[in-house]
């Protein structure tokens, strides 16, 4: 997005890049982190990271069947 803003705003389409951005831009739904969501990947992330190094051979066999 921010290409295409510069590029109209260098064509001379917009006087200012906050013009370019108003026309461009729309700001949607915003969304706040789930923390408790967050804790539960962390610890799945803890449990990966342990069962990785045995799983990584037959995860390197397996990937010449995707």
């Amino acid at each position: 997005m921010g290409a295409a803003m510069l590029a109209a705003y260098g064509c001379g389409w917009f006087s200012s890049l906050q013009e370019c951005a108003e026309v461009f831009l729309a700001f949607g739904k915003s969304y706040e982190p789930d923390m408790e969501a967050h804790e539960i990947y962390k610890e799945l992330f803890l449990l990966y990271r342990e069962i990785y190094p045995s799983t990584k051979k037959v995860s390197e066999s397996l990937s010449m069947y995707r």
